[in-house]
């Protein structure tokens, strides 16, 4: 599994959170908020490249 953060790259808190994540998975994923569209009606997330439904519990 795969964990990403999306936020601002160059944001503090962004590279912030990437850096903790890296430290307990071994790799560094920041997703750009340029990256990312939020479908609420579909629940559906895309980000480049990928699509995957969105959890609704």
């Amino acid at each position: 599994m795969k964990i990403g953060v999306i936020g601002t790259k160059g944001g503090w808190s962004s590279e912030k959170l990437a850096d903790t994540v890296a430290e307990k998975t071994g790799e560094r994923v920041l997703i750009g908020m340029d990256q990312v569209r939020l479908d609420l009606p579909r629940a559906m997330r895309t980000t480049t490249g990928t699509t995957s439904r969105t959890s609704t519990r």
